[in-house]
């Protein structure tokens, strides 16, 4: 199943954890559990920076093929640097 499949076959957005959204989740869940894109989200200055680094870096798209959008970039550097 991938990951556009489970995302509509999901249930409400409560049950994913408090993120509004699967894709919201799965970019938090990613970059919160992987060691380099954790460091690099805790090492950008602010998160729309992290957006641009993202995007110059070509990273668009979570290992599960979750697309990062500017929106779910700011959303997983929001996430990291909440702690």
């Amino acid at each position: 199943m991938n990951a556009q499949t489970y995302a509509q076959a999901a249930p409400a957005a409560a049950e994913f954890n408090g993120h509004p959204s699967y894709d919201h989740w799965n970019v938090a869940l990613w970059f919160g559990n992987d060691e380099g894109l954790y460091i690099w989200a805790l090492n950008s200055p602010d998160a729309d920076t992290f957006a641009d680094e993202l995007e110059s870096a070509g990273f668009d798209e979570t290992d599960d093929g979750v697309t990062i959008t500017r929106e779910l970039a700011v959303y997983a550097w929001e996430s990291v640097n909440e702690e």
